[in-house]
């Protein structure tokens, strides 16, 4: 784990981050993809609130995610290589540009 990783990942939100949003990673290198990341984590790397990172579950946008178990109580997390696999899909040249 590097060490931005490590600071990242363990620290709390400062009463800044909660008004303006963290600080996200400059790239998809400082998510370990060997990491699985809870809902918060993962919308905190992505700069969304955990109810967005909720939503974009429900709509299919948002990147892949695994549910460990069955039913209402099943636990979902995010595998760090699919959050860095579906950031670099977001890559775009222009407005108008639709993506890969």
């Amino acid at each position: 784990m590097n060490h931005w990783h490590k600071h990242w990942s363990q620290r709390p939100l400062s009463a800044d981050d909660r008004q303006n949003g963290p600080v996200a990673p400059r790239n998809a290198s400082a998510i370990d993809p060997d990491k699985l990341y809870t809902t918060p984590e993962a919308a905190e790397i992505l700069r969304w609130s955990p109810r967005t990172a909720e939503r974009q579950r429900v709509q299919g946008d948002g990147p892949p995610f695994v549910k460990l178990g069955n039913g209402s109580r099943a636990r979902v997390v995010y595998r760090g290589a699919d959050l860095i696999a579906w950031i670099e899909s977001q890559v775009r040249n222009s407005t108008s540009d639709r993506g890969r």
